[in-house]
């Protein structure tokens, strides 16, 4: 729309036009109004018609050719309203959302324009929710999730709140500077939980705890679960054990079946050189497809500085889970490790600048493969999360300018 405004000389040389004047500031406030409007108008748009984003993802780097990406899109239910997911989970055409502000899990169906189904465990829930389907579970907070395309389960925890715990203690060396008590409600404040698993239909298969009495069978501190393909769990945990201690433990899980306890210290992995218990820090537990190994990270950190220094993979083979070294790297950023069919490994990082995912690939024999680099239109943006699902796909989600994608990479 074009203005024209005629604006009549001054009668008087220096003396301002109050006419003039007026002119002016209603057309500036008149084109404020417009602009205002105009903004208003799109966010309420974007608001009311997008719920999460899943955008096509164009590789600008020919090097990732043997990558392809997978992009949904879903709209909004209009009577649906929650805030940005603490999880994503894309499996079997499927996207988990799990949000703790509204404690639900939302299930969306790739290709369709509305929300499937959602998962109350309570039904104290904030907002309007319609076209729900509501799966009967006993009281508490939602707590981590784990799918998996081949068994055609989603498996949730459910944080008991009925329990009170000790106090954790820091196991840094004294006089360090994480060297202080942790109050209780920091890291153990999850409390316990127990996985319920759900079919295909959304409806309850099979519960899963912990098969001794300690803790009423809850698992505490519960950092990562995996599922393989058979619907066998594995979880990374911490246990308070009778030495009134925590101890990084990770049970494997399956119904029917002998729950198996892997502590994971020092003591478990052999190779010579990699320090003492104060300097190990896990990073990442991924279980393979078939569940026969486990996958571990471990970082080594300077007694100095307390810095992180080497990357230590090691596959936990079965049946009695003994550790292996299968690689080692001195790339700090080298944090999360994906298996691959061929019982390789694909060590997976951010790029300093923050537009590109790094993917480094190696074979069951620990040998370098090749590197590759996935870059989203250039934008910076940082990543909220990463996973992979057992068999080599991987998913990446991030939140730029209130926007929260999630892709898929095959």
């Amino acid at each position: 729309m074009a203005l024209f405004v005629t604006i009549a000389p001054e009668h008087h040389a220096g003396r301002p036009n109050k006419r003039n004047r007026l002119v002016l500031f209603l057309l500036l406030f008149a084109m404020a109004a417009s602009v205002w409007q105009c903004v208003r108008f799109q966010v309420e748009e974007l608001e009311q018609n997008t719920l999460i984003s899943l955008p096509v993802v164009q590789s600008t780097d020919n090097t990732t050719a043997g990558i392809v990406s997978d992009s949904i899109r879903i709209q909004q239910n209009q009577n649906v309203y929650f805030g940005w997911p603490d999880q994503a989970l894309v499996s079997a055409d499927r996207i988990f959302l799990r949000d703790s502000q509204r404690n639900a899990i939302l299930v969306f169906d790739a290709g369709d324009t509305r929300m499937s189904a959602v998962v109350l465990p309570r039904n104290s829930s904030p907002g309007a929710l319609t076209d729900i389907q509501k799966v009967q579970l006993p009281p508490g907070q939602v707590g981590a999730m784990v799918t998996n395309p081949v068994a055609k389960l989603i498996c949730f925890g459910l944080y008991q709140k009925d329990k009170a715990l000790p106090q954790y203690r820091s196991t840094w060396p004294a006089g360090s500077p994480a060297a202080r008590p942790i109050a209780t409600g920091s890291m153990i404040e999850q409390h316990g939980q127990r996985f319920h698993c759900l079919d295909e239909n959304l409806e309850v298969r099979y519960t899963l705890a912990n098969d001794d009495q300690g803790d009423e069978g809850l698992f505490y501190a519960v950092k990562s679960v995996f599922m393989d393909n058979t619907g066998r769990i594995s979880l990374w945990h911490s246990e308070w054990t009778n030495h009134n201690q925590w101890q990084e433990r990770l049970s494997i899980l399956k119904p029917g079946s002998a729950t198996i306890h892997v502590n994971l210290d020092a003591s478990h992995f052999t190779e010579p050189g990699i320090g003492n218990r104060d300097n190990l820090a896990i990073e990442t537990v991924m279980t393979a497809p078939e569940g026969d190994s486990i996958t571990v990270a471990l970082s080594r950190r300077s007694k100095s500085s307390y810095e992180m220094e080497n990357k230590f993979f090691y596959h936990l083979v079965a049946p009695d889970y003994k550790a292996r070294l299968i690689l080692q790297s001195d790339d700090p950023n080298d944090y999360f490790a994906c298996t691959m069919p061929s019982d390789g490994l694909r060590i997976l990082n951010s790029s300093e600048d923050g537009t590109s995912l790094l993917i480094k690939t190696y074979n069951k024999e620990a040998e370098y493969l090749k590197n590759e680099r996935i870059r989203l239109d250039g934008i910076r943006a940082a990543w909220q999360d990463v996973w992979c699902e057992p068999g080599g796909s991987f998913y990446t989600s991030r939140l730029f300018r209130g926007q929260y994608s999630i892709h898929a990479w095959r």
